[in-house]
């Protein structure tokens, strides 16, 4: 008997797979890819029929040419799911083409997919619209009333191209006859809210939200009285970054009172915003709060086209702020960080040093204490007061633990003169095990404050330091030579210190 070839073993093993392994697998691929399988074996002709997650990516529309790629793609799409067998879809993602054209085919597409999915006992829908120009969207009461949908994440590639409506009665008294809603994530990213009283609604009435993100969201609004109003006991993830307020009738920018929230179980906070504007402010108690990451820029100029991506900004752009705004953005973001007092892990921008640093004196008025912070992670310029904020910083935190830091270039000359910052206590470093510190240039103010961590982290175990990485001149290779001397000269109050040195150009 002639022996079997390895290619026909190799084929037998794969079609011999369990039909549990085989869909997972297959839910990895592009739904493309899914349906090509039906070629491949008797046994997989309707495989994709019942495939759990539906990945519709660029690999699928990009297989239609011409001047009707877009209408067959949406044809295909409708068709997948009109065809598909009974079985629940655990995950839809679908990534739609650019149509500089929205029309009605492709809101109808977008409604027969959400009322085919919620058939299918849909739990985590993402949909990413990629320049659809002039299409207003209504989102389906359905869709937030499911009783089976976790997940929900919508992305526009051009915000001011697509307008988004949400349901105006979602009020749970309506709902208490019905099964609440099961949502526990929304992502909103790159979108036009057209109003804001049924997006806060909406959040409220979704009881068992944990996890909300607003990305870069323009919100049209009546008057500088309306905001968001996050209403949501049991919200325990929350990012906000970049909302843009837009008045409904004159299409000009407004500045409204702050973001409220009302989220007593919050966990995790993100947060980007302008330190020009009013931010977000806390209704009750936040001592829930474990982790914050706060960004914040001074530039404030509107992209209706822009992403939320961080402004490069600089130390001089600062200095140039008058006296008087300088003041009143530092009482901003010292109310701000009050609120965040309770965190064990804190990330904080450039913009948010270097705010501060123009009003040291407001830093001690009235007190305020990091006692249950450990993790304390910034972003920087190293001028010198900035280097004056972070003392204080440590000073109120005697609990932390680790310290991450990445060094920005700043344009400014190292300051000089003696800068030798005494902490109030002996023992307020006394709990610090780990320092890194990234971007290092080699300069006297790292060094300085280098200096400060060593004199007073008695229980300080490791150091790492990640020099520049980019090709660096014989002259900044003597810098760095210089600068690591310099260090393992300076004064250590912890005798069992393991320093490393990540890229050095000088080797």
């Amino acid at each position: 008997m002639e022996a079997a070839s390895p290619n026909s073993r190799s084929k037998d093993r794969i079609s011999d797979l369990p039909d549990e392994i085989l869909l997972k697998i297959l839910s990895h691929l592009d739904i493309w890819e899914v349906v090509r399988t039906a070629e491949v074996s008797r046994r997989w002709r309707y495989a994709w029929k019942s495939v759990p997650k539906v990945n519709i990516t660029s690999s699928t529309w990009n297989r239609y040419p011409g001047k009707e790629k877009f209408l067959a793609f949406l044809n295909f799409v409708d068709r997948l799911l009109i065809c598909r067998d009974n079985t629940s879809i655990h995950r839809f993602s679908v990534d739609v083409p650019n149509y500089y054209k929205a029309t009605d085919s492709m809101r109808e597409s977008i409604y027969t997919w959400i009322y085919a999915l919620l058939q299918r006992n849909i739990q985590e829908i993402f949909l990413q619209l990629n320049n659809a120009r002039s299409l207003d969207f209504d989102f389906p009461k359905e869709l937030f009333r499911s009783k089976s949908l976790k997940r929900l994440e919508l992305v526009m590639t051009n915000k001011a191209l697509t307008w988004i409506y949400f349901p105006e009665s979602m009020c749970l008294p309506q709902l208490k006859s019905m099964c609440l809603p099961q949502l526990k994530s929304l992502c909103l990213r790159s979108i036009t809210i057209t109003n804001i009283d049924s997006a806060n609604e909406l959040f409220k009435s979704c009881p068992g939200l944990e996890t909300l993100v607003l990305s870069n969201i323009d919100v049209h609004v009546e008057d500088d009285e309306q905001n968001f109003v996050i209403n949501n006991a049991l919200l325990q993830h929350l990012e906000i970054k970049n909302i843009w307020y837009l008045n409904f009738y004159e299409d000009s920018i407004v500045n409204p009172k702050p973001i409220q929230l009302d989220v007593p179980g919050l966990k995790k906070f993100i947060y980007e915003d302008s330190v020009v504007r009013e931010n977000c402010c806390f209704i009750n108690d936040s001592s829930s709060l474990v982790t914050a990451d706060i960004t914040m820029i001074l530039n404030d100029t509107y992209d209706e086209n822009g992403h939320g991506d961080k402004v490069d900004e600089d130390p001089v752009l600062y200095s140039n702020v008058s006296e008087a705004k300088k003041e009143e953005f530092s009482k901003r973001m010292l109310k701000f960080l009050r609120a965040l007092h309770c965190v064990k892990e804190l990330k904080l921008s450039p913009g948010f040093f270097e705010v501060l640093s123009r009003s040291p004196n407001l830093l001690d008025n009235p007190p305020l204490q990091f006692d249950n912070l450990r993790y304390l992670k910034m972003e920087l310029w190293l001028t010198r007061g900035c280097l004056d904020v972070i003392t204080h910083l440590l000073k109120i935190s005697p609990n932390v633990e680790s310290i991450y830091i990445t060094s920005k270039e700043c344009g400014l000359e190292n300051f000089n003169g003696v800068w030798e910052p005494e902490l109030s206590q002996p023992c307020m470093l006394s709990h610090l095990k780990f320092i890194e510190i990234g971007a290092i240039q080699g300069n006297d103010n790292e060094l300085k404050l280098l200096g400060l961590l060593l004199k007073n982290a008695v229980a300080l175990e490791d150091v790492k330091l990640y020099f520049h990485s980019n090709p660096c001149s014989t002259d900044q290779r003597r810098r760095e030579s210089e600068f690591i001397k310099k260090l393992k000269a300076l004064p250590r109050a912890s005798s069992s210190i393991n320093t490393s040195f990540v890229n050095p150009s000088y080797q």
